[in-house]
């Protein structure tokens, strides 16, 4: 450490002491004046700086369509003003997966934990009772319910479908039949897999004939659909579910899309 005080030069060392000396005086007075609002101006600050947290995401070991549980807390991280001091990934077959899947009894994959100053994260005002599968003052454990997700008890994907655009090329006026991307996305529901049919494939023939099509575009979603729970509610206002358990967008649906063809007419309904 560098030696600021020489003995030769003990008089302006003495001076300069002195003056530092008053100038903490000074200060510590100015302290004690203004010590509430000084105070509480650095508890705002302290209180508006962003919280730190671990952030640990397990996910299944094959499940590449699984729910991306990054948004939920990318959510949380914009949200709550969270930074993510640390971060770990770990597949579920690991050591480290397995040691916090029994710790805390997690049911389903993907899911994320958080770790840190859970008592003054307001967590629990973003999340209902079922989305949280354990919860104290230093540790968040969230429980994942949006599917494509891998249930630990049954060991299998849960909410895997696909979806069938049945599409009608010769109609430039018909309603573009990929805006229903939109609406399933709001639904948070993403197929694992899809195609476009033509109404004039002999595929598209079979469809319009297996399920008695009248009007196109449309769209059919087949698979695990049940394990969406706000799903099924919705459906009921826009379509129908087959024998076979396909789901037909139909008529009372198509009427909020825009201009459809009804294949029995030949006609364009729902101009505008």
């Amino acid at each position: 450490m560098y030696n600021f005080f020489y003995k030769e030069d003990g008089y302006i060392n003495k001076l300069t002491l002195g003056l530092a000396l008053l100038g903490v005086a000074g200060l510590i007075t100015g302290l004690i004046f203004l010590a509430s609002p000084t105070v509480k101006a650095v508890k705002n600050i302290i209180a508006s700086q962003p919280k730190k947290m671990k952030l640990i995401v397990i996910k299944p070991k094959d499940c590449a369509d699984c729910f991306d549980v990054y948004q939920v807390t990318d959510f949380i991280k914009e949200t709550l003003q969270v930074q993510y001091s640390k971060q770990k990934e770990y597949q579920s077959d690991s050591a480290n997966a397995e040691l916090l899947i029994n710790t805390y009894k997690i049911e389903a994959l993907p899911t994320f934990i958080l770790q840190g100053d859970i008592k003054n994260s307001k967590l629990g005002e973003l999340f209902d009772e079922s989305s949280i599968a354990f919860s104290d003052d230093k540790t968040f454990v969230y429980s994942n319910k949006f599917p494509p997700l891998y249930t630990l008890k049954d060991q299998q994907v849960k909410g895997r479908f696909s979806l069938t655009y049945l599409a009608d090329k010769s109609c430039d006026k018909c309603y573009d039949v990929y805006l229903h991307n939109t609406a399933l996305e709001n639904l948070i529901m993403k197929p694992s897999a899809s195609s476009t049919v033509d109404i004039s494939s002999d595929e598209g023939k079979k469809l319009i004939s297996d399920y008695k099509i009248q009007y196109v575009p449309t769209i059919i979603l087949k698979g695990d659909l049940g394990a969406y729970e706000s799903f099924a509610q919705v459906w009921e206002t826009v379509g129908t579910i087959e024998k076979d358990g396909a789901y037909v967008f139909r008529e009372k649906g198509l009427n909020v899309m825009g201009a459809y063809k009804n294949l029995w007419t030949g006609k364009i309904q729902n101009e505008k």
